[in-house]
C-alpha cells in the first residue's frame, strides 16, 4: 500500500492512531464526527489489511513514516 493511496484525513487518523489516541479524541481534534472517525478506519484497515487499531499502528510505523513524525498535532496532557 502507498501513501499516496490514503487521503488526507486518513493520514490525520493515522497519526493520532499512532500517538494513542480514541475515537472520541479523534473525533474532538479532527472537528468530525464518531462515526466519520469509525468509516475512515474500516477503509485503514482495508487498505492495510489489517483488522484492528494496533496493527494498524505498527503497520504505519513500519509502511508509513510519516505517522510517527508528523507533529502537527498537540500532544494529549498525561
Amino acid at each position: 500500500m502507498e501513501i499516496h493511496q490514503l487521503t488526507g484525513k486518513e493520514r490525520e487518523i493515522v497519526t493520532l492512531i499512532c500517538k494513542g489516541y480514541r475515537n472520541k479524541e479523534i473525533m474532538s481534534t479532527l472537528g468530525v464526527t464518531e462515526q466519520t472517525v469509525k468509516k475512515h478506519l474500516t477503509s485503514l484497515f482495508k487498505k492495510a489489511g489489517v483488522t484492528d487499531r494496533l496493527q494498524l499502528a505498527m503497520y504505519a510505523t513500519k509502511h508509513w513514516p510519516f505517522a510517527i513524525t508528523n507533529r502537527n498535532y498537540r500532544e494529549r496532557s498525561p
